[in-house]
């Protein structure tokens, strides 16, 4: 069996589900998730588990089997727990020994890199798929995006500008990024059509470089909408996000130009497993 553990916002729960879904569908075996970490209170109540929207199933593990494999701190140090069944992120890289595992495996981190499905990557984009498909708005955002030469553009602000310790970790995308990423497409495509994306559309509605753009953004489309209708988009122009990380990976353009930014945190980290190859840094 490959147990899971879910956490975070959306794009890390998709993450996190990719990983143990190719390692399922490589040792022919059941996948189940921890689902545990939804039940708590903190600060992060406020990203509750979203995976229920995609064509996928979702079959949570038993609780009792979670907490005998899952180590607190007084079970580690008297080592009553399965060490060869936990299996926690060594590092940010990817970790071809991770996607080698056979038997019973527990997993925990966030597996942020498209190494560890590039094989299943089909079946990936297919679970991806919204199970009831789009609201009304979303179609007709969807109907334009398909009648132009569209670029999706996120802005990923909320917690990165108002969280102390999440804006020294992540920071944000500058403006001269998104001039320079959307130059960049301009000049190999030629006219486009940018539909902004963000959690703080507001601000992007006050940006001179913005101006004439579809903003898409509204509380009538959800946060999984907005990432698929980016993955319906000729281009992407991604922030320093997994949300839009994703939007611009299940874009299944063959032609795609995607960009991303050269610095994805604030603190040193290599980032290199992360970002595909065929995708352009600046």
């Amino acid at each position: 069996m490959v147990i899971v553990k879910l956490y975070g916002g959306l794009g890390n729960q998709m993450f996190q589900y990719a990983v143990g879904r190719t390692l399922s569908l490589k040792n022919k075996d059941v996948l189940k998730f921890d689902l545990s970490w939804f039940d708590d209170t903190g600060d992060d109540i406020n990203r509750p588990f979203k995976l229920s929207v995609f064509n996928i199933d979702i079959n949570e593990a038993d609780k009792e089997r979670v907490n005998k494999i899952v180590p607190g701190r007084i079970r580690r140090i008297l080592g009553l727990y399965d060490h060869k069944e936990y299996i926690k992120e060594k590092h940010f890289n990817f970790d071809e020994d991770v996607i080698n595992l056979k038997g019973g495996v527990y997993l925990d981190g966030y597996w942020q890199s498209w190494k560890y499905f590039s094989d299943v990557e089909d079946v990936i984009k297919e679970d991806f798929t919204l199970k009831n498909g789009f609201g009304e708005e979303s179609n007709k955002i969807a109907d334009i995006i398909k009648n132009n030469n569209s670029v999706s553009l996120h802005v990923r602000r909320g917690d990165y500008v108002q969280n102390v310790k999440t804006n020294a970790y992540h920071g944000t995308c500058s403006m001269e990024y998104y001039k320079k990423a959307i130059e960049y497409i301009k000049n190999k495509v030629g006219d486009i059509k940018l539909f902004i994306f963000s959690d703080d559309i507001a601000w992007a509605k006050e940006q001179e470089l913005f101006k004439g753009s579809v903003f898409v953004s509204r509380s009538e489309i959800k946060d999984y909408e907005e990432m698929i209708l980016m993955s319906l988009c000729e281009h992407n122009i991604v922030a320093n996000s997994s949300f839009s990380w994703w939007g611009a990976w299940l874009n299944r353009n063959n032609n795609k130009i995607v960009i991303a930014p050269k610095r994805w945190f604030n603190i040193p980290k290599d980032t290199s497993d992360l970002i595909p190859n065929d995708w352009v840094r600046v």
